[in-house]
């Protein structure tokens, strides 16, 4: 489920897209990520096998899941912008911050719910405020130049190199066009 929620739906969707995109251009593709891609690793044997990021159920499990995914979103941005070169259409992938939402409603461990309340006081911040990176990258002029690149707080970040890494952009890519139907 978060494989296909957080990656392989953005991912065809945005490939159902391209031609009006390209159409309609200068446009632009945000996807939304995580300063949690820094955790993620992509496991490709996984991914063929069992047509699942990880394995396991617990709550730390999904986190990895999750992690995982966003570090596919970064790498799928990365491949995406390099595959639209000179088509006046960029994309940009950013982390959006530490939101109040109800996206973890669902945790159920004890201990999980607890480091949930502590970052939701301390922490997160109201969903206007969360979504200020998102429409910057969405509406800001002139950031053109940094097409396939990854924000959080509205600024740059240098993201870790399996996150810019071609091989395995193109490798994701692949694998998620097959997952697709697309190959």
């Amino acid at each position: 489920m978060i494989f296909g929620v957080n990656h392989i739906g953005p991912f065809l969707l945005t490939n159902l897209l391209l031609e009006r995109l390209k159409e309609c251009a200068p446009s632009r593709v945000v996807n939304v990520s995580s300063c949690g891609h820094d955790l993620g690793t992509i496991d490709f044997n996984c991914i063929n096998t069992h047509k699942k990021l990880a394995l396991g159920s617990s709550d730390v499990d999904l986190f990895r899941a999750y992690a995982h995914s966003k570090l596919c979103n970064v790498l799928f941005t990365h491949e995406l912008a390099k595959r639209l070169e000179g088509t006046n259409v960029t994309c940009y992938s950013l982390h959006p911050g530490s939101v109040r939402t109800e996206l973890t409603r669902d945790i159920n461990e004890w201990h999980m719910r607890i480091i949930k309340a502590i970052i939701s006081k301390f922490w997160a911040t109201d969903p206007v405020s969360g979504a200020q990176t998102t429409l910057y990258c969405a509406l800001h002029e002139n950031i053109e130049h940094l097409n396939g690149r990854y924000f959080s707080d509205c600024q740059l970040v240098q993201v870790k190199p399996e996150a810019r890494d071609d091989r395995i952009a193109k490798k994701l890519w692949d694998t998620s066009e097959k997952l697709c139907g697309m190959a």
